[in-house]
């Protein structure tokens, strides 16, 4: 994976669960989102496809039919690769991050889950698995696994991030707050932090 970039969804997170919140101000000038090796482009899969293919889309969804181009095909291929052989690490991760990248949520999180199992620990998918929870409303587990990531991890700042975004979601602004402290720690001279912690006191204080 790409250490690099960030492994969140942050405006779909707000549209979703914190109307009002204009914390996407904060990221607008963020890194690209980041993709799994293996992983479709932006655009090329439409949300939904991997259920499509397997039957399970609604009726009259183009992504259904093999017309969905070389990415579906890809797909099925992983697919294939991985009810074959469950073990494959590669696949799973691949196949998990083309889900994530069509914002299927719950089936990124069961490939996470399931690639976890083989490659305990890595942080990226942990982060990515923490993401899907959160993007499918599991809120609460996603706070889990962006903890467990940070104290496994200290230097990982992209999961503070998440934490954060987790917790305001839940309305928990104090430990919000306090796990902000930690992340201006880790990245003190991190504009897209600066800005968060802005929105975050901004929020807290009740300011407009």
């Amino acid at each position: 994976m790409n250490k690099d970039n960030l492994l969140f969804v942050i405006v779909g997170i707000l549209i979703g669960f914190v109307s009002g919140y204009l914390l996407f101000e904060a990221m607008a000038t963020r890194q690209p989102a980041r993709l799994v090796a293996g992983q479709v482009p932006p655009g090329s899969v439409p949300p939904g496809a991997e259920a499509g293919a397997m039957g399970q889309g609604a009726p009259g969804d183009p992504s259904a039919g093999a017309g969905a181009g070389p990415a579906m095909a890809q797909i099925e291929e992983l697919k294939n690769r991985v009810a074959q052989n469950p073990n494959d690490a590669e696949a799973v991760l691949q196949l998990a991050g083309m889900n994530f990248q069509i914002q299927n949520w719950p089936r990124a999180a069961e490939l996470f889950e399931q690639y976890l199992k083989m490659q305990p620990g890595d942080p990226n998918a942990m982060t990515d698995l923490g993401t899907s929870y959160l993007q499918a409303g599991q809120v609460e587990k996603s706070v889990e696994v962006f903890r467990q990531v940070r104290q496994q991890n200290p230097g990982y700042w992209q999961s503070y991030f998440n934490e954060i975004i987790a917790l305001v979601t839940l309305g928990r602004m104090d430990e919000a707050m306090e796990v902000m402290g930690q992340l201006q720690k880790v990245q003190p001279d991190n504009p897209d932090v600066q800005r968060l912690a802005a929105e975050l006191e901004r929020r807290r204080t009740g300011a407009s």
